[in-house]
């Protein structure tokens, strides 16, 4: 009877994974703070992000930047982002330049050419890929964007960011916090490249 039991109990809850993979994820996209070097001083004026997506668009016109899958690997549903995922990777950046001792000043614009000291931000992709494997599943996270250090109009470097990875964890269901989790870990793995070589750049720009 046990046995009957834990076979009608395991068939409802594949039933009701079934079930969820049909309904699109809602997720917020995250970030916690690491801590560069080297450190520096003084203010960095941090440039609006510019979006520039080479993600699709559900049919009421919002980003896509997941997937949600069935049992057999097939998509079924997308994963669409409660916060911009521009202006996520712009404020990570802008986190990571005041842990490191900068004050940041955020500008409207897209683009600064008046400042002694400023960071722009170009993101093209965000994505998280639903692994489904033999017993648990993952989300191979794909970013693309880039940080430009700027000194006065001049470029100073350009940062190019390409990163794509499965989530160190895996779990048993592909739900919407595993896919924010994936985000998270993409976002700050890159920027452990990326930031010690804008904070370079940064440190060798002029302050006037």
């Amino acid at each position: 009877m046990k046995s009957v039991l834990k076979g009608v109990c395991l068939g409802l809850g594949l039933l009701a994974l079934q079930a969820c993979a049909f309904v699109d994820q809602e997720i917020e996209l995250g970030y916690t703070p690491q801590g560069y070097e080297p450190q520096g001083s003084g203010t960095v004026v941090a440039a609006a992000p510019k979006a520039a997506y080479t993600n699709d668009l559900n049919p009421e016109g919002r980003l896509i930047i997941g997937t949600v899958k069935n049992g057999f690997g097939s998509r079924t549903a997308d994963v669409l982002p409660v916060n911009d995922p521009a202006t996520w990777i712009a404020n990570a950046v802008a986190s990571e330049l005041e842990l490191a001792g900068y004050t940041v000043e955020k500008s409207a614009s897209t683009v600064v050419d008046d400042a002694a000291r400023a960071i722009e931000v170009k993101v093209t992709k965000v994505f998280t890929d639903q692994d489904t494997g033999m017993m648990t599943i993952g989300a191979i996270s794909t970013l693309f964007y880039e940080l430009t250090v700027k000194s006065n109009g001049t470029v100073v470097a350009t940062v190019p960011v390409t990163y794509s990875a499965d989530i160190a964890e895996r779990s048993i269901a592909g739900t919407g916090s595993l896919k924010a989790a994936a985000l998270k870990e993409a976002l700050e793995k890159s920027l452990s490249t990326a930031m010690p070589q804008v904070l370079e750049a940064l440190q060798g720009a002029p302050t006037s």
